[in-house]
Order: structure tokens, then sequence, then C-alpha cells
């Protein structure tokens, strides 16, 4: 894995759920929204939600509301709360996250954030955990043509690093995530959230980790 680490030119990082604690948040106030409308959503429904685009999220919320339900202002008023505990106020970061940013800029590789989340709103919400400025190109979903599991997003993120794909190391907590990763020809690491993942998408990943930290942990141990 330290060779791995070593040899990659540039590193990619999903944004919620990898760097930011925030799938939880997200659930909380979603299923909130649903409640109040009359509905339920369960926690599988919410995790087949994870990692995808803002369309393809409004399109799959939108089938589950049917014609009865005004899509527009259901989206709004989820929106608003869930920005009010994640943009207005800083997300929490997730364990591990500054210290292992901190190590691969202080060996002189660049950063990207590839997240299905829109760009202004990544950009809002990284600044203002102060993580914004360690990155030298965030993509976000509205960027892009098709969502995750597609590698779209993975490629731009290489073509913004001027970086061949094959060329740099990919963090993922979804499964949706590992996959467009993994198509786009990245070496893959898992770090877990909410999302179970399959064996045969962990078997294609170069490392499975509880957290950024014990990451940073085993591969300083390694190197000394």
């Amino acid at each position: 894995m330290n060779k791995i680490i070593r040899d990659a030119q540039a590193v990619v990082f999903d944004m919620d759920g990898l760097l930011l604690d925030t799938e939880r948040i997200c659930y909380e106030v979603l299923t909130g929204v649903f409640n109040e409308h009359g509905f339920e959503l369960t926690r599988s429904e919410y995790i087949n939600l994870i990692g995808l685009n803002a369309k393809e999220v409004r399109l799959r919320i939108a089938r589950k509301l049917g014609d009865n339900i005004d899509h527009e202002k259901f989206i709004s008023i989820w929106k608003e709360r869930y920005h009010v505990k994640t943009v207005d106020q800083p997300a929490p970061v997730k364990e591990g996250v500054r210290d292992l940013i901190k190590y691969f800029r202080s060996v002189g590789k660049p950063l990207a954030v590839a997240t299905s989340t829109d760009r202004e709103l990544a950009e809002r919400k990284l600044r203002k955990v102060d993580l914004f400025d360690h990155f030298s190109s965030v993509v976000g979903g509205n960027q892009i043509e098709r969502s995750k599991p597609a590698p779209d997003i993975y490629l731009e993120a290489a073509r913004a690093l001027k970086v061949l794909p094959e060329n740099c190391l990919a963090f993922e907590d979804s499964m949706y995530g590992l996959e467009a990763a993994l198509s786009a020809g990245m070496q893959t690491i898992h770090i877990p959230d909410m999302v179970p993942v399959s064996l045969d998408i962990l078997n294609k990943c170069v490392g499975v980790y509880e957290s950024c930290d014990e990451l940073l942990e085993l591969y300083c141990e390694a190197e000394s």
C-alpha cells in the first residue's frame, strides 16, 4: 500500500461521507421532511441515493412522492434545512481528514475533490471548514453529464489535475463512488461511512480502512 501511495501522482477525494460527516445529517433531515408529507423514507432507500448527483436524486424523490406533492417545494424545504447544518455552519470533518490532506500536501501531491454535490455548494461547504484552499480543483456533479457510478466525474478530476486517471489515487465511501473511481481506472481506497459495499467491489480496491487516521498511521509505520 505504501508503494501505491508513494507512486500516485495525484489524489482525488469524494466529499460528503468521506471528507465531511454529512450523510447522517442529510438522512435525518430528509426523513423528517418525508414524514411531514406523510411518507416514510427507509435507511436502505436513502443509501441508494448516496453518491448520485442532484439531478438524479430529484428524479428519484419525485418518483417516490408521485404527482400529488409539489416536488420543488419539497426539495426546497429539505435543502434549506440541510444547508443550515452543513453550509451556514461548518459541517463535521471526518476523523483523520485534515492530517491526511496535510501529509499529501507535504509530499507534493496535487489534490482534487470529485463530488456529486453541485460545484458552488461544494465550494461553500469546503470553505466553511477551511479545506477548500488545499485542493487544486473541485469538480461538482453539475459539471458532468452522467452521475456516479459512471466514471465521468473522476475522469474530469484527472483532466483538471493534468494527470492520467491510472496515476491517481481515489478515496471513496459509497458504492456508486467506488464504481465510478474504479471505472475511471484510478487506484481506489474505500473508507466506509453509511453505505454497505459488495465484496466484489471491495476486492477491486487497493485498500479498505476504517478511517483516514488508520490509513495514515499504517502508512507512516511502514515508512519508519
